[in-house]
């Protein structure tokens, strides 16, 4: 009789150990495939911007650089009305790995200013105001690297027209338009705080120096 009883609780103990084991064959197993490098759920939380990513950012900087404005004689005092506004998207087109991206896209900016300068009008000088809005539309390529998880750093180089056009208060004076060959060079960052939105910032040979603003990614 005891015998008999030691053998039943020996084969439940075996078959109780038995089940262990294929319970944590499984969740092993469960973790090694969430772990192989290149699945999908590795790729798209570890890469910021991998191959077919597209982004989109709008924002805004302090103010408009002198450099991307049209020289003045006898001028007198500049200020920003509007500061620069950009529009940037971006499709990654190359993807390295480890070795980061390469993307293609364009950008729209739009800013306005106001300056004043010292006309003479056969009475002596007078001071004229002239109110000027500047538009710019280029295009180029860009090199991504992620940093960590949801953080990248970038650079872009773009070129394109900047439009620029003046209204004084000058007695006749007529509308006019300026248009010209324009480039930029800028480095920066971008942090996602979800997998989606985030935030950037960034700086270089642009319109207004420095820009900053939101980011959308999908």
């Amino acid at each position: 009789m005891k015998r008999g009883r030691l053998l039943i609780l020996a084969v439940l103990a075996l078959a109780g150990g038995e089940l262990r084991g294929q319970d944590a064959g499984g969740s092993s197993s469960n973790r090694h495939v969430e772990a192989v490098p290149g699945s999908a759920s590795r790729y798209d939380r570890e890469f910021v911007f991998p191959l077919r990513m597209r982004n989109i950012s709008l924002g805004a900087s302090p103010a408009l650089w002198r450099e991307f404005t049209m020289p003045v004689n006898r001028e007198t005092d500049r200020r920003t009305v509007l500061p620069p506004i950009h529009l940037t998207c971006e499709r990654a087109m190359t993807d390295m790995g480890n070795a980061g991206s390469l993307g293609w896209g364009f950008q729209l900016g739009y800013g306005r200013y106001g300056y004043n300068y010292l006309w003479n009008d056969g009475y002596g000088d007078r001071e004229v105001h002239v109110r000027a809005g500047r538009f710019e539309a280029m295009a180029g390529l860009s090199y991504h690297y992620t940093i960590a998880t949801r953080f990248e750093a970038y650079a872009r180089a773009m070129a394109g027209a900047g439009i620029t056009g003046y209204r004084g208060d000058r007695s006749g004076d007529a509308d006019e338009m300026d248009a010209r060959f324009q480039w930029n060079a800028v480095a920066g960052a971008r942090y996602f705080f979800t997998r989606s939105f985030g935030v950037y910032a960034e700086g270089g040979y642009t319109a207004g120096i420095a820009n900053a603003g939101l980011t959308y990614r999908w």
